[in-house]
């Protein structure tokens, strides 16, 4: 076998990829932009194929990730992960998110302070659990800590959550609306004790002109 390439053919379901004919026989496709410099009466070794695979491989996982990236921002845990599962080798994987780092399609810090601004602006929490929710993505400790530096009074972070839930218990006695606001603090990740300011804080607000030296008269006092 003289290992020549005899054909180079576009794939009819996928013309970004082309069919590799050695010997008159169908051996392996690429991807074009792999194959770009090859050409018909070419000599292939074992060697050679062997890179031109391993390329292809890398320019596959390259357009997945891209792709992946596309639709919203990712961390390099995520996306690490994601390639990894589609079974693509430790070492594809890794030249891709190098790739993808130097094109800055991928950035952990910017991931972080978006993320935070994000949730803090419409879906407010607390501490513990941004912390929670960004190691879950893979997010490394100093990253974290930086994206939440800016976060400096979470009383007033729990209070404004609070203020998005008010609707839902404004009108209970205190008891059940204590519990029910407290739990929803709690379940966003503020700790005991500054949930139970807060809601103090709230209920008085609330009720603040039922406390009104003037709503205080009963209906036999003088005027």
């Amino acid at each position: 076998m003289s290992n020549k390439i005899s054909a180079i053919t576009a794939q009819k379901r996928n013309p970004n990829r082309v069919n590799i004919y050695i010997d008159g026989s169908y051996r392996f496709s690429l991807s074009r932009i792999v194959a770009a410099w090859l050409k018909v009466g070419e000599i292939l070794d074992d060697i050679k194929i062997e890179k031109l695979q391993s390329h292809d491989e890398y320019e596959i996982a390259f357009q997945r990730a891209a792709r992946y990236l596309q639709y919203r921002a990712r961390t390099t845990y995520e996306l690490n992960k994601k390639l990894l599962d589609l079974g693509f080798s430790d070492e594809v994987v890794e030249n891709v998110i190098r790739r993808c780092n130097e094109l800055q399609m991928l950035n952990d810090e910017d991931f972080a302070a978006s993320y935070v601004h994000f949730r803090i602006t419409h879906r407010p929490r607390g501490r513990r659990l941004l912390v929670h929710e960004l190691k879950s993505k893979g997010i490394k400790d100093e990253i974290i800590q930086s994206a939440l530096s800016d976060i400096t009074d979470e009383s007033q972070l729990a209070y404004d959550t609070a203020k998005r839930y008010i609707r839902r218990v404004q009108a209970l006695p205190y008891d059940q609306f204590q519990k029910k606001l407290i739990g929803y603090l709690n379940r966003r990740g503020f700790a005991y004790q500054e949930c139970r300011q807060t809601v103090r804080l709230v209920w008085d607000e609330l009720h603040a002109e039922e406390k009104h030296p003037l709503n205080l008269i009963t209906e036999g006092d003088d005027v």
